[in-house]
Order: C-alpha cells, then sequence, then structure tokens
C-alpha cells in the first residue's frame, strides 16, 4: 500500500480526472466519479454502476439526473 496525505491524494485524483483525454471525458458527461475513504472490497481500485447504453428505455434519456452513472 501506498501512503500519502489526503490532500496529496486529491491533488492525484484531480489531476488524473484531468487528464482524461476530451473525447473520452465528453462521453462521460453523465458519470459520477466518487472517491471512497475506505474501499468496500480491499482490493478494490474501481467499479461501475449504472444502466448500459443498450438497456430498453435508457436510450434517450442520457442527459437525466435519474440515471447518473457512477
Amino acid at each position: 500500500m501506498i501512503e500519502m496525505s489526503r490532500q496529496r491524494f486529491e491533488e492525484r485524483v484531480s489531476k488524473a480526472l484531468d487528464d482524461i483525454p476530451p473525447t473520452l471525458a465528453k462521453a462521460m458527461s453523465n458519470v459520477v466519479i466518487l472517491v471512497e475513504d475506505i474501499p468496500p472490497e480491499p482490493t478494490l481500485l474501481g467499479r461501475y454502476e449504472g444502466v448500459a447504453l443498450e438497456s430498453a428505455g435508457y436510450r434517450g434519456a442520457r442527459n437525466s439526473s435519474a440515471f447518473r452513472d457512477r
């Protein structure tokens, strides 16, 4: 495990988000990114929670906050 201050960690997260290519960032306009102090699983580095774009009834609702991806 790498230890660092909360401030340094937040700076690294911010930089990582700033480094996302513009075309990918545009596709992620309806995605919420959460950083948790303690992950639900010790080895979990990331997880997607949401509805696949291909799912019935989801098309056309991409910008609805009711369907926010995480």
